[in-house]
């Protein structure tokens, strides 16, 4: 009966470590993807900072050019071209700028979320192999 139990015991222990080696290598995997991420979205984060800051510098640009040519005007015929003209390049501007920051969002989305893809297969198959 002791050795019985013995046998029971050692199986035991034996599958509870096969168990935790590969749930330690999958949470070492996981823990790997995770710091990926986070440098990831630092990295893309910085990126589009720069990339908000150049379109409020541009948009602030093209005000002031604007407003040095609203003092040399001498008519309302004038100033409504100058009105026209500054509204057309201010919305043609924003929208370019726009269209290159939802692109850059895109990719660094894109980009964050490919670790955590990879990562998935494995683990999927890890655990339902197990």
């Amino acid at each position: 009966m002791a050795e019985r139990f013995d046998l029971v015991a050692t199986a035991a222990v034996e599958g509870a470590r096969i168990a935790f080696s590969g749930f330690h290598s999958v949470t070492a995997e996981a823990t790997k993807t995770v710091e990926e991420l986070l440098v990831d979205a630092h990295d893309d984060t910085l990126a589009l900072g720069r990339q908000t800051t150049s379109l409020v510098c541009d948009v602030a640009s093209l005000s002031l050019a604007h407003a040095r040519a609203m003092r040399d005007v001498r008519s309302p015929a004038e100033l409504f071209e100058l009105q026209s003209a500054f509204l057309h390049r201010h919305v043609a501007l924003s929208m370019a700028q726009l269209r290159h920051l939802q692109a850059a969002a895109h990719s660094a989305a894109d980009r964050m979320l490919r670790p955590a893809r990879q990562a998935r297969e494995p683990a999927a198959t890890g655990f339902a192999g197990r």
